[in-house]
């Protein structure tokens, strides 16, 4: 459990003082008579409580408050603090010793008791952490009675990680159930956060919890390293899965982080998972690193992601994907808007990944954490390329959120960086100039040059730059469409203009180089024939053709004389 930054351990105020005059035993000390004194006036502690008092977040941690004696005197006095977040965590609340002299429930959660009691009533704890205080080695009262006061009390989150929720054996069901119902709204529970790892939770168990998350006020779920997918008799199950998936189907499930590592779920269970992903709008991560996923299990968690639009982190991290599975989830996530991390180590993975996310992320657009670390069959280069294209990535969307931080040169370079549209360097440097600065209005050569790169159409650009375009508002967007397509018209125009230009100075090119040649062979006609007496009696004057011997007259000529 977190906590906040007026959180202070209180190892040294304690030392030397207790709560209310109670004796602790690093607060004491012995004489040579084996009596016991106390070192601290009655003023040190009433100093003590009034300081606590004030206090927004107390951390009585590690042995601070230890044994249930302790926090029996804390019950007495919670009520005197305006503490918003408390940790107890490991102070042994349930005494072993005691656990092997007395059979007794009640006695030996006296201490758990008697503070559920005096939360049921308190008006400002809003985070607890109970973690590691060997709750339930000694019957379930101290929980059942812990999970009621939630339903009474203002708690918003809970921490009863690493105890025996389940018993010694793991098969008492007292508590869990307790829990359950804490979490269901209509017991009128604010629990929001509920961290439960370490407690040896088995399918069995868990399918209580799961029934309860049809209609539940809780957005963190924390189950790591349990045993979810193996039932109470150590076989494989996911019967525990399955009664959480169907209340995770549910309109009135709120959760927004899952925490489910290490439990020994395997293709079945994350097949399971995967077949609500797009139903659970609330949820934004999930965490199922080190249990036995295959490349199946990342498969079917891969077409999820193709229709689910909420879910920014992912962790499969220790399992055993392999490169069909990465491949499956990067291509997934070509079009996704809304992952933000996702981590692969320990999966198996060889340089073929490499190349998958370096295809994906031509196209994503979004994607800012990509682990895939610990993969030993995996080139150092190969990775490092990928990672070059997630840190574009970076860099693309650190300029979205502040782009008044950014220089025009600077903009340019990253955008010209990370660039991936298909287009040769020259041309993407003329779009990156548009999306940078598109408040440049007399670079007209500039718009003319994007204008023959973008088609005319504004469906058509925006698909072609729509990763560009994407950095500038709506309003920017529509103004680069609309100079370019400004552009485009005129440059239409001037290309027509030109081809007729071109056009009409090729046909007098035409015509010059005809007139040209006629001049010519006029020339050597007139020096050949001028004078020439034909046996006909024909006289051929200059310029004109006679028919002699064979050769034809030019029919059209008005110069020949016959007598």
């Amino acid at each position: 459990m977190s906590i906040s930054s007026s959180s202070t351990p209180y190892t040294e105020s304690l030392e030397g003082s207790s709560l209310d005059g109670v004796e602790s035993p690093s607060l004491v000390a012995s004489n040579d008579d084996g009596e016991e004194e106390e070192e601290e006036s009655s003023d040190e502690e009433t100093s003590l409580a009034e300081s606590l008092s004030t206090q927004d977040a107390i951390d009585f941690s590690d042995g601070n408050l230890l044994g249930p004696d302790r926090l029996a005197d804390l019950a007495v006095q919670i009520k005197e603090f305006a503490v918003t977040t408390l940790t107890l965590s490991n102070n042994g609340f349930v005494d072993l010793e005691e656990k092997q002299q007395y059979n007794d429930d009640s006695h030996c959660n006296r201490g758990i008791l008697a503070f559920a009691k005096a939360l049921e009533t308190h008006t400002t704890i809003t985070s607890l952490d109970m973690s590691q205080n060997n709750l339930g080695v000694r019957g379930q009262s101290g929980l059942v009675a812990l999970a009621k006061s939630v339903t009474s009390g203002v708690l918003q989150s809970l921490d009863v990680s690493n105890n025996t929720i389940l018993g010694l054996k793991g098969m008492r069901y007292d508590a869990i159930k307790a829990l359950a119902h804490a979490c269901t709204t209509p017991s009128g529970s604010n629990l929001k956060d509920l961290r439960c790892t370490q407690n040896s939770i088995h399918a069995t168990a868990v399918a209580f919890l799961g029934m309860a998350l049809v209609d539940t006020p809780l957005e963190h779920l924390d189950l790591s390293e349990n045993a979810l997918g193996i039932d109470s008799m150590g076989r494989r199950s996911s019967a525990g899965i399955n009664s959480m998936v169907m209340s995770f189907s549910s309109d009135k499930c709120n959760l927004v982080t899952l925490n489910l590592s290490e439990n020994f779920l395997g293709n079945e269970e994350c097949i399971l998972l995967a077949s609500v992903l797009e139903s659970m709008r609330s949820l934004k991560e999930v965490d199922l690193s080190f249990n036995d996923v295959h490349a199946l299990g990342a498969r079917h968690l891969a077409d999820a992601l193709k229709f689910n639009d909420t879910l920014m982190h992912l962790n499969l991290g220790g399992n055993h994907v392999q490169d069909q599975g990465c491949g499956d989830i990067a291509e997934s996530l070509k079009h996704n808007e809304t992952m933000v991390s996702i981590i692969l180590a320990a999966n198996d993975l060889t340089t073929s990944s490499c190349f998958y996310w370096i295809d994906c992320l031509q196209s994503n657009r979004v994607l800012k954490e990509l682990n895939i670390d610990e993969n030993e069959n995996m080139e150092d280069v190969d990775k490092r390329d990928a990672m070059e294209w997630v840190r574009g990535n970076v860099d693309l969307l650190a300029m979205r959120e502040d782009p008044d931080n950014y220089d025009l040169a600077v903009k340019s370079k990253i955008l010209r960086d990370n660039l991936f549209i298909k287009l040769p360097r020259e041309e993407k440097e003329i779009i990156t100039r548009l999306v940078s600065n598109v408040s440049i209005k007399n670079d007209h050569d500039m718009y003319e040059r994007v204008s023959t790169i973008c088609p005319p159409d504004r469906a058509s650009m925006l698909r072609m730059t729509n990763n560009l375009l994407s950095l500038m508002t709506m309003t920017k967007e529509d103004k680069a469409v609309r100079l370019v397509q400004k552009a485009y018209r005129r440059l239409q125009e001037r290309k027509r203009k030109e081809a007729a230009l071109r056009e009409k100075e090729a046909m007098r090119r035409r015509m010059a180089k005809t007139k040209s040649k006629k001049s010519f062979g006029a020339s050597l006609r007139e020096k050949g024939m001028e004078g020439e007496k034909v046996k006909s009696g024909k006289l051929v004057r200059a310029g004109n053709v006679k028919s002699v011997k064979g050769h034809h007259t030019n029919a059209s000529s008005k110069n020949v004389v016959v007598r």
